[in-house]
């Protein structure tokens, strides 16, 4: 799993400052007005002097003039036990609206260090409002973003939303996002139709590739898998499935036809692809938005891409042996983001970079194309 940038604030703080923390968040840094200053004192007593809950709380009650409100936290507060941290965090998950929760835990579970741009195709598919909701978890001071727009989240709320994604007294074929060993014991099982992500390692991988596995989860919208094969012809299946992850997808590929016919995101990053890949052709993604394809150091030139016709970002970053973009990418009309960063092989880009009039982002740090664009 990925881990927090953030490293963790334990160290309880004294009152004052522990008051000025939660003032900043609170009142923009000025002190508690006067109708609020006492509810203020409580309030920061009964976080117990924690950084990241009086950070969080701060935020949550940042604007709100209605002493009922403050009251009602300060309650729930003092009734959360005093040793667990998570409780009293778990206050600002509750106060989010049920789109906002399930984009918070898809963060928790699985997108830190994710670009949020990426994300965000999963949550607008899903009408979450990626928008408005990133926006309220981030003044909420739940989410930051890194200086590449990527998530990030303290280690103590990624621990939280874990819990809630799949309780500790909770059968795993009864949680809705799953990793690694919880992830196994639901694989050869029935009754899957909570699960709606998982995250497998190599054994998982191998059991998920069975057709009836696939069969036994309906709702399944992401899955983050082991470098396998798809076998025989699983077609209509997967139907719902919006986000593929494949580490280290192998070289070759057997399946004669797969229909992702809602995929978004399909991401084959570190894997052993070639530009003649046959999963490019056999897996069928007209809906498909990004595809990233760094760190493929076996990728000379691009695949044909004039399939593609609704993707808006190719990423291919890190992908050291590039030597030439397919002109194909003229046909992709809609692309958006075009990432080259670090493709050190690679020296010119193609004329028909001219006719992509949607194309807001060409990322060609670390390259020679700066040099030939300048020479």
């Amino acid at each position: 799993m990925l881990e927090s940038k953030y490293g963790y604030e334990v160290k309880e703080l004294n009152r004052e400052d522990s008051l000025l923390l939660f003032s900043r968040h609170a009142f923009g840094g000025k002190p508690p007005p006067e109708d609020l200053a006492t509810l203020s004192h409580e309030i920061v007593a009964a976080t117990g002097g924690l950084p990241l809950v009086l950070m969080v709380m701060g935020s949550l009650l940042k604007g709100k003039e209605d002493q009922r409100v403050w009251k009602q936290m300060l309650e729930k507060l003092r009734n959360a036990p005093n040793t667990t941290v998570q409780q009293k965090l778990r206050m600002s998950y509750d106060a989010l609206e049920h789109e906002e929760q399930q984009m918070f835990l898809d963060i928790a579970c699985f997108f830190i260090g994710t670009d949020k741009r990426i994300a965000s195709y999963l949550w607008d598919d899903l009408k979450f409002f990626p928008i408005s909701g990133l926006a309220k978890m981030f003044v909420r001071s739940l989410i930051k973003y890194n200086d590449n727009n990527e998530l990030i989240m303290h280690d103590q709320l990624r621990d939280l939303g874990r819990s809630i994604a799949c309780p500790a007294d909770k059968k795993p074929c009864n949680c809705s996002r799953l990793w690694d060993k919880e992830a196994m014991a639901v694989l050869g099982s029935k009754g899957n139709e909570y699960i709606e992500a998982l995250r497998l390692d190599k054994d998982g991988s191998s059991k998920f590739m069975e057709q009836e596995s696939f069969k036994r989860l309906p709702k399944l919208t992401l899955v983050n898998m082991n470098p396998l094969d798809f076998a025989g012809h699983p077609e209509e299946l997967l139907c719902e499935l919006r986000w593929l992850k494949w580490e280290s997808c192998p070289y070759s590929f057997k399946a004669t036809s797969v229909h992702l016919e809602n995929l978004l995101v399909f991401d084959l990053s570190g894997g052993n692809i070639h530009e003649n890949w046959e999963g490019l052709g056999s897996i069928k993604m007209e809906r498909l938005k990004v595809l990233n394809l760094s760190s493929c150091s076996n990728l000379k030139t691009t695949p044909k891409l004039s399939a593609f016709k609704s993707l808006e970002m190719l990423i291919l970053e890190y992908c050291r042996n590039l030597k030439q973009i397919d002109p194909s990418i003229g046909d992709v009309k809609n692309l958006v983001s075009l990432n080259l960063r670090y493709c050190v092989s690679l020296t010119k880009l193609p004329a028909e970079l001219g006719q992509l009039k949607e194309l807001e982002e060409l990322l060609i740090d670390e390259t020679d194309i700066k040099k030939s664009l300048h020479g």
